[in-house]
């Protein structure tokens, strides 16, 4: 359920910070300043003050530091933002979104094993609101990719996406299953197996 108070007063906090930087940055699963400075410098109009909104926003207190340069919203925050800048403008959402989705395509292509494999999970992640067969087919690619180095945490990444998103679930007839059983059956007349060993 949409709580209509938190959602102003987290709004509040954000627009007296940083303006609408983090509404931007929320699109973004997780961001390093590096990412950030590129994402509201490119989608923000922050005339030269990406630096400092950067700075503003990593002090709001649901702003999560996930290791030493890397930041991320909590999720419900991160909800709260993203619904925000979807209702003021759906075609910026759409236009960081689809950059962030290319640039972590062109990560995992010039990337190899872990490195790859989590540059195309970002990706689908990105692109999931735009584009379901196009995310998908990246979650393919990286249960194929972790099926051959055992990797038990890409395919719980999978999964946990798929999961996540009831809309993908219902569209796919996606079922998820801890015995060695087939997911996303019936996407376009494929499907993905996971090993009953590696859930």
């Amino acid at each position: 359920m949409f709580d209509v108070r938190a959602a102003a007063s987290t709004l509040s906090l954000v627009h007296s910070a940083a303006g609408n930087g983090p509404e931007v940055l929320a699109v973004a699963n997780e961001f390093d300043d590096s990412l950030a400075i590129d994402v509201l410098e490119r989608f923000a109009g922050t005339n030269g003050r990406s630096g400092s909104i950067l700075a503003a926003t990593k002090s709001l207190p649901f702003v999560l530091r996930v290791d030493d340069d890397r930041w991320s919203f909590q999720l419900g925050a991160r909800e709260i933002l993203i619904w925000s800048l979807r209702e003021q403008n759906e075609q910026r959402f759409e236009e960081v979104s689809t950059y962030l989705t290319d640039l972590f395509e062109a990560r995992a292509k010039q990337s190899v094993g872990r490195a790859a494999r989590e540059a195309l999970w970002y990706a689908a992640v990105h692109v999931l609101p735009l584009n379901s067969d196009r995310a998908f087919d990246h979650l393919e690619e990286i249960a194929g990719l972790a099926s051959g180095f055992n990797g038990r945490t890409d395919f719980d990444a999978v999964v946990s996406l798929v999961e996540s998103d009831a809309e993908l679930l219902e569209q796919r007839a996606a079922e998820v299953g801890c015995s060695g059983r087939v997911v996303g059956e019936g996407h376009r007349g494929r499907s993905m197996w996971m090993p009953a060993q590696q859930r």
